[in-house]
């Protein structure tokens, strides 16, 4: 509805608004969005669209002044575009107990530098990171589960989603997942990657497709 309104500072969402999808990409001006306390199924902290329960991050306004911003510990699930071309970010803290990330969810985010995962997270959609340029440091931890996130396209219905083993996945899946890592991270995080026994296999294909 709103998409590539550039000179767009602000905007109130009414209370009669319960269905919203990805509406203010491209508004690299947006500073805040306000939404009716009479509202039932949206909420704003500090300019921040959220879903009423607080549950699932809809848009960080792209124009919106900081560089670093902490996730509210009760969110859940950052939704695609989420962060889109926010480039006064360079710091986004994910809390412990966020279990979704979606696909584009830091799409362009292009001053953001360093970012951790926690452990509780399950999923992380295709591209999430693609754009990043500045991004040099992202923390996988060890115990985020039996197997690496998912970085395939597009993002499942909330349930576990595991990456598929490099050795007992068809060729064309597994390149799909290596193409979508490759236009997620860097060479600099690849080699993070490595260090980790879990990621070794899938980043090594990987390294062996980008330098090919």
């Amino acid at each position: 509805a709103f998409e590539w309104c550039s000179a767009l500072p602000s905007i109130v969402i009414p209370a009669s608004v319960n269905d919203m999808t990805v509406i203010f990409f491209g508004c690299t001006n947006l500073n805040s969005i306000e939404v009716d306390p009479a509202n039932n199924t949206y909420t704003s902290v500090d300019g921040v669209l959220f879903t009423g329960d607080m549950s699932c991050l809809i848009t960080y306004p792209a124009g919106k002044a900081g560089s670093s911003y902490s996730i509210p510990a009760s969110v859940q699930r950052i939704r695609e575009y989420a962060f889109s071309q926010c480039n006064n970010l360079q710091q986004i803290e994910v809390p412990n107990g966020a279990s979704y990330i979606e696909g584009h969810a830091f799409y362009y985010c292009s001053s953001l530098s360093s970012i951790t995962i926690p452990e509780s997270v399950t999923y992380v959609g295709g591209s999430a990171f693609a754009g990043c340029t500045s991004l040099t440091s992202i923390t996988i931890p060890e115990g985020i589960g039996q197997n690496p996130p998912n970085f395939s396209s597009p993002a499942p219905a909330p349930a576990a989603a595991p990456i598929a083993s490099p050795d007992s996945a068809p060729d064309s899946l597994v390149f799909e997942q290596i193409q979508a890592v490759t236009n997620m991270l860097n060479i600099q995080v690849l080699h993070q990657l490595l260090a980790k026994t879990k990621y070794q296999a899938i980043t090594a294909k990987l390294l062996l497709f980008s330098l090919s």
